[in-house]
């Protein structure tokens, strides 16, 4: 302070004498004993002492005490397979010229053509044609086109009037899209050829077939009418041709419903009786199968009827015979001769009946051939995999169900979530699992 005389050895003294305080408290923690300062011929060092004896201060203050090093400790060099001393000195000096360049090598590379070429179909000067220059001015033309054309649906179906859909454009955007993974360049020569002269195509019959697309749709949207009516006479059939195919995946769809569906082998027996033979059991049982042993049920019944009538009118006939022959004893030649040809009509027609009557035990007593068991075997080896792949799509429609019905009684109507965002938090049921 300015006026008054600062004591600095005071000052300094007062510090160390702290400091040491400080280092004792620590090296008291290290050691079990108390420490202190000590000074030899080859300098100070640490050494256990008495407490009741504290190191004086001409040691603390000579030139030649060393305070503790506080560092933190060298940890041991890490063991290499190979010892830089193992390796010629030439060839260490090459391999510090080698790290160093890899240590400061740029980390990023500029890509050139070399490196890695483009293939031809990823080169500016087709994409650039192609997609700029062709297909976005078809797709603003034609949309523009289709826009001029488009009306109110009529209520029953007319080819003849425009639809309200894009219709060309839809069949541009489909065409490139159908034609987007040609790789060969004289397939894609052509298509493109076709796509600048769409006009050359067997639909334009204009006085100028020779007009590109794109050239006829800048003129129909100048006002050249007959480019306009070729347009639109092109773009109906392109409309009927969309009917017709949508119609034919409708009428497939008929026809494969009304199709009986393909028989399944179960892997199951259907066992030999007096309607059937040796049989597989089928998932959709063919039809025929099943009228062939209704209808065979139906003649059984009808034999065993009719063997029971005639075996009732045989018997009547013979009473019938003799009460004839002991009542007229002179025409017994006549009732006999009667008696004969009628029994013998019923006898035929019960052997008939009585043939088809071993015919269907000897089918009931058929065996399985070799051939046919194996297809059994087969398809009961094979049955697990089929029936889970069944239940799944089962369980899947089941699910969907559930929760089609959960959505539309959810009483939250007021929320924003779709109904594809409620399915999410409604809870899983116990059976959905696998």
């Amino acid at each position: 302070m300015r006026g008054t005389s600062v004591d600095i050895n005071g000052y300094f003294i007062l510090f160390l004498d702290w400091r040491i305080g400080m280092e004792r408290r620590w090296l008291n923690g290290l050691f079990p004993g108390r420490v202190q300062v000590c000074t030899t011929t080859t300098g100070p060092r640490i050494a256990p002492v008495d407490p009741c004896h504290p190191p004086s201060l001409p040691i603390l203050m000579s030139s030649n005490f060393i305070l503790p090093y506080y560092a933190p400790r060298k940890l041991s060099p890490v063991k290499r397979a190979i010892k830089d001393s193992d390796i010629p000195s030439e060839a260490n000096k090459l391999l510090q010229l080698v790290y160093t360049i890899i240590h400061n090598r740029p980390r990023h590379f500029k890509q050139t053509p070399l490196d890695r070429p483009k293939h031809w179909w990823q080169w500016d000067h087709h994409r650039r044609p192609t997609k700029w220059s062709l297909y976005r001015h078809l797709i603003n033309h034609s949309s523009w086109l289709d826009h001029q054309l488009i009306q109110p649906a009529p209520t029953q179906s007319n080819s003849n009037q425009p639809s309200s859909t894009p219709v060309l454009t839809n069949w541009i955007r489909s065409e490139f899209k159908r034609h987007k993974t040609l790789r060969t360049i004289p397939h894609t020569q052509e298509v493109l050829r076709q796509a600048y002269l769409v006009s050359t195509l067997p639909l334009f019959t204009s006085s100028c077939p020779s007009l590109p697309l794109l050239t006829k749709l800048v003129n129909a949207k100048s006002g050249n009418l007959g480019d306009f009516n070729d347009l639109k006479a092109h773009r109906n059939e392109l409309m009927q041709s969309k009917h017709r195919e949508i119609w034919g995946k409708v009428y497939k769809a008929q026809l494969a419903a009304r199709r009986p569906r393909t028989p399944i082998m179960t892997g199951r027996f259907l066992r030999p009786s007096v309607l059937n033979g040796p049989l597989p059991r089928l998932a959709h049982q063919p039809l025929h199968i099943s009228m062939m042993m209704s209808s065979r049920r139906k003649a059984r019944e009808r034999r065993f009827a009719e063997h029971r009538h005639l075996k009732e009118k045989l018997d009547t006939i013979r009473q019938e015979h003799k009460f004839e022959s002991a009542f007229a004893h002179s025409q017994s030649d006549v009732f006999d001769h009667e008696h004969n040809t009628e029994v013998r009509g019923i006898l035929d027609r019960l052997d008939v009946i009585n043939r088809s009557f071993e015919l269907e035990k000897e089918r009931e007593r058929k065996v399985y051939s070799r051939e046919l068991l194996d297809k059994i075997e087969a398809a009961r080896r094979r049955r697990p995999l089929v029936m889970a792949e069944r239940n799944r799509w089962k369980r899947i429609k089941t699910r969907m169900a559930e929760l089609d019905y959960a959505v539309q009684d959810d009483p939250d109507q007021s929320s924003a979530d779709s109904p594809e965002g409620k399915r999410f938090r409604l809870p899983e049921p116990s059976f959905w699992e696998k």
